[in-house]
């Protein structure tokens, strides 16, 4: 599946649910806002996964982002950019970052997030990550989490088996 076409009609679905006047949001692809202004690499990039798979991957992510973009401290400028890098020629690494308050401070060991029913997000049910890392390990990929408890923002590297059209 093209990996940016699927990307922008994500954020536009999901920009439609929670679009309000009291917040702005930024949805990205390698710092851009749209999949034309993207290099023609990028724009090509496929991944060895279906739409179901890459909801289970993507959909989980944005939904904690959106979460955290609320508590415990409202950010108002609400930023998503998914970097896409092509490592090999059947690897691409995909980087998911936004701007949220990040992990909370009282996690000790931040691969718990991946367990089941280990949530530290106000109405969290512990199953998103849980359900992430199944699906990224179903399609022979890898994760790493590169955020930090206590400090703002979330980080997640990806890398799943695709390549260039």
């Amino acid at each position: 599946m093209n990996l940016s076409t699927y990307l922008f009609k994500i954020y536009s679905w999901w920009d439609k649910s929670v679009k309000d006047n009291f917040y702005s949001y930024d949805y990205l692809v390698n710092g851009k806002s749209s999949r034309e202004l993207l290099p023609e690499q990028i724009k090509n990039i496929y991944i060895y996964a279906s739409e179901t798979q890459l909801d289970s991957i993507f959909l989980n992510l944005i939904t904690n982002s959106y979460k955290n973009f609320k508590y415990p401290t409202k950010i108002k400028h609400r930023i998503i950019n998914i970097d896409l890098e092509v490592l090999d020629l059947d690897l691409i690494k995909i980087t998911y970052e936004d701007n949220g308050n990040g992990l909370n401070k009282n996690i000790k060991n931040s691969d718990i997030i991946f367990e089941a029913y280990k949530s530290y997000t106000k109405g969290g049910t512990g199953l998103g990550m849980t359900i992430l890392a199944s699906v990224i390990s179903n399609l022979r990929g890898d994760k790493e989490l590169l955020s930090n408890p206590g400090e703002p923002g979330f980080k997640i590297r990806m890398t799943l088996k695709g390549g260039v059209e």
